[in-house]
């Protein structure tokens, strides 16, 4: 799957919001072992080793009391609300739809 829809610019939307932890493990290996996913490796950011993106309250407020720049900018925050917005529109027209929001990576 992955090989032969590689250049077609995909993006999955997986909701695991009603999934427990387990359940959500299951599916994702379920999915590697199936070849619908390869796994990434984790790049930790330079900027602030103990980063993770469930934590972008407290990076604002570091940013803030540190006079910096918070790690999610407000771009990224654009652009991942422009994918959000395009996916149900994909899924209408049965098409990819070009995206116009960038974002600098943090890492």
């Amino acid at each position: 799957f992955i090989q032969r829809y590689a250049d077609d610019g995909i993006i999955w939307y997986f909701d695991n919001f009603a999934l427990s932890s387990a359940v959500l493990y299951r599916t994702l290996l379920q999915m590697r072992y199936a070849g619908w996913i390869t796994p990434q490796t984790w790049t930790k950011s330079t900027r602030r080793p103990n980063f993770t993106q469930c934590c972008p309250l407290a990076d604002l407020v570091e940013a803030i009391e540190n006079d910096t720049d918070p790690v999610l900018s407000p771009e990224h925050a654009r652009h991942v609300l422009e994918i959000m917005c395009a996916i149900p529109l994909s899924i209408e027209k049965k098409a990819p739809i070009d995206l116009h929001t960038t974002f600098k990576p943090f890492i």
